[in-house]
């Protein structure tokens, strides 16, 4: 973020893309510490908090001008460590590679454990992204690729891990 601001000033050209790229970061960031926040008063938090969350992001990316969009199903309960695991996935795999990303697809369905499917054109994501993370979560993580887009499927067993 400060690497963006200071290379952001009034008479370079681009300027207005860096303040956009920064604004995508502090809606990260203003989310993930409401998501952390909120973990720690409780064990599980609505899907909706994830929604709200990815919601905002996706607005500040299409303002970068990457077309982006989500579609949420269900407002089940989830372990509040697979909604922060969800949301760094999103936000890690965007944004090592932001400048190349072309367009993002997001789709989530809480019902019967955590299932997040990110679409991602233009980049190549690492088949490892946080791998250890979520298998020590219980959650499963696959990464593919099909027609220049990188396919991220996030599982997480209803209940959370072990279950």
């Amino acid at each position: 973020m400060n690497r963006l601001l200071a290379l952001a000033k009034a008479d370079c050209p681009e300027t207005e893309k860096l303040l956009k790229h920064a604004a995508v970061l502090t809606a990260y960031i203003k989310r993930r510490c409401n998501l952390l926040l909120l973990s720690h008063q409780q064990a599980a938090l609505p899907a909706r908090e994830l929604i709200l969350a990815l919601t905002e992001s996706l607005e500040y990316i299409r303002l970068c001008g990457i077309e982006a969009c989500g579609e949420y199903k269900d407002d089940t309960a989830i372990p509040s460590g697979h909604i922060l695991l969800a949301y760094r996935l999103f936000e890690t795999a965007l944004e090592e590679y932001f400048d190349d990303v072309e367009a993002v697809s997001v789709n989530l369905r809480s019902a019967g454990g955590l299932k997040l499917n990110l679409e991602i054109a233009g980049v190549s994501v690492p088949q490892d992204i946080l791998a250890g993370e979520i298998a020590a979560e219980g959650g499963s993580l696959s990464v593919t690729c099909e027609d220049g887009s990188e396919l991220l499927h996030l599982r997480f067993p209803k209940g959370g891990a072990g279950a």
